[in-house]
């Protein structure tokens, strides 16, 4: 019991649930969800040596910019848009340079050192 040992995490947690629930619709929560799992599996498939394999890195760069946008309506309607300076997302956009732009041994280290050194452990 959270009452007994004065460990109010529980209130917390729900609040924020609730808050939540307030904010998205139950249809809204529904298509999030088939689109995470969708997003999930094709990524998986596709990076585990699938037959479309080699459509990882188009599937990427069509994934990026429509996440984005969507990311950057939902941080403007809240003022959080200056959020999407982050670095992570430009180690993403850096490798979508590599990927399309300049593809070079230099960049591909490059890239490869902030995928798997300030964004790995950062997660």
């Amino acid at each position: 019991d959270s009452s007994l040992s004065g460990n109010n995490d529980d209130i917390d947690v729900s609040k924020w649930r609730q808050r939540l629930h307030d904010f998205l619709s139950s249809q809204q929560q529904q298509w999030i969800y088939m689109w995470t799992v969708f997003n999930y599996g094709i990524t998986c498939y596709a990076a585990g040596g699938g037959a479309f394999s080699g459509l990882l890195p188009w599937y990427y760069s069509l994934k990026f910019p429509v996440m984005i946008l969507v990311r950057f309506r939902a941080y403007k309607q809240r003022s959080w848009q200056w959020f999407l300076l982050d670095f992570c997302y430009w180690s993403n956009t850096m490798l979508l340079l590599f990927l399309w732009v300049y593809p070079n041994a230099a960049l591909f280290c490059f890239v490869f050192a902030l995928s798997n050194g300030p964004l790995l452990w950062s997660i």
